[in-house]
């Protein structure tokens, strides 16, 4: 068992942290935490077309629009744009 944590630990990535609770995984790939439970943005990076991995709470929605904004940069004013 030690060398399964001892591989995790080497080989887990290092998150840079983007905005208030939003970390860059990879390239293409943004995480939010949300109470217990995270969600996901993943990007094509050879298009503009992008996923959303929802694994949110009811009460989600909100901050998923949120990161998708900090994300992408979208505009907030308003409400958001169908992508």
């Amino acid at each position: 068992m030690a060398n399964a944590t001892t591989n995790r630990t080497i080989t887990a990535s290092r998150e840079a942290l983007l905005d208030d609770n939003i970390f860059i995984v990879a390239p293409g790939v943004w995480r939010m935490k949300d109470i217990f439970v995270n969600v996901f943005i993943i990007q094509n990076l050879e298009s503009t077309n992008w996923l959303l991995v929802d694994t949110g709470l009811k009460t989600s929605a909100p901050k998923i629009k949120n990161m998708v904004c900090a994300v992408f940069a979208v505009r907030t004013h308003g409400p958001l744009p169908l992508f």
